[in-house]
């Protein structure tokens, strides 16, 4: 950490980075998880279809 805290500069541009790409992949997981969701519903909502009709 000392190393890292002599090159504040350097160190925060790349904190930045890994922070926004962090969010990236937060993000992409949430939509991969709501696509994983809304896929589980359709198949849910079709397989029930009969019992409905």
């Amino acid at each position: 950490m000392t190393a890292g805290s002599s090159f504040s500069p350097q160190t925060f541009v790349p904190q930045r980075t890994t922070t926004v790409s962090e969010n990236v992949s937060k993000d992409a997981l949430k939509d991969t998880m709501l696509l994983k969701v809304a896929e589980d519903l359709i198949e849910l909502i079709r397989t029930s279809e009969p019992l409905f009709s």
